[in-house]
């Protein structure tokens, strides 16, 4: 009769074979030199490919959108104020053009916003790269895509940009030192790498 009993160890296996399966995984992961198993970098894959999704988008259409129409020859005096109130209403019809951003207007806060949502797509897409690169899945593909991808997000960003200085040449230096920013922190890493891999062997 006791043989006949099932035994209860059977039901507890699966999870035991489940976290031995874990362990041999990051075992092997670490055998083979690998900081991040494939789970991880499914994970990270997603969160990248979510941030350079939002950050394109906001990029290429601005808050507020762009000017539809070319400024009227004379405009309308302001009925709220007089003076500088006018003054003020006159020069700001004479800048803006069809396509351009509306939030450029703004000054220095279009400058910070193109700036902070250029770094954050710079940096998704970095890290792209550097998972494809670590599973080893298409990369030269990839590559070629956040190429095109990054080229597209520039000539929009671009196209939309204010004409009248100096935030036109604050905009030109934001944005290309954000566009940047990641590269420059991936050199500098494996820069120090190298740097202190030969201290090591000395």
């Amino acid at each position: 009769m006791a043989q006949d009993q099932p035994n209860q160890s059977e039901h507890i296996l699966p999870v035991n074979s489940l976290r031995s399966d874990a362990d041999a995984d990051s075992k092997n992961a670490r055998a083979r030199g690998d900081s991040l198993s494939e789970h991880k970098i499914d994970t990270l894959l997603v969160v990248a490919t979510l941030i350079a999704s939002v950050t394109f988008q906001a990029g290429v259409n601005p808050p507020g959108g762009v000017w539809q129409e070319n400024p009227p020859q004379d405009p309308a005096p302001s009925p709220l104020a007089a003076g500088a109130a006018i003054d003020t209403y006159g020069k700001y019809m004479e800048t803006h053009k069809p396509g351009k951003s509306i939030l450029a207007d703004n000054g220095l806060s279009y400058i910070v916003y193109i700036a902070c949502n250029t770094a954050a797509f710079s940096a998704s897409s970095c890290m792209i790269g550097s998972l494809v690169e670590a599973s080893g899945k298409f990369k030269v593909l990839v590559r070629v895509a956040l190429f095109f991808m990054g080229a597209t997000y520039s000539a929009s960003v671009i196209a939309v940009r204010p004409n009248h200085e100096p935030i036109k040449t604050l905009f030109y230096f934001a944005f290309f030192f954000a566009l940047l920013v990641p590269f420059l922190v991936l050199f500098a890493r494996d820069f120090w790498k190298e740097i202190k891999a030969a201290w090591d062997k000395r």
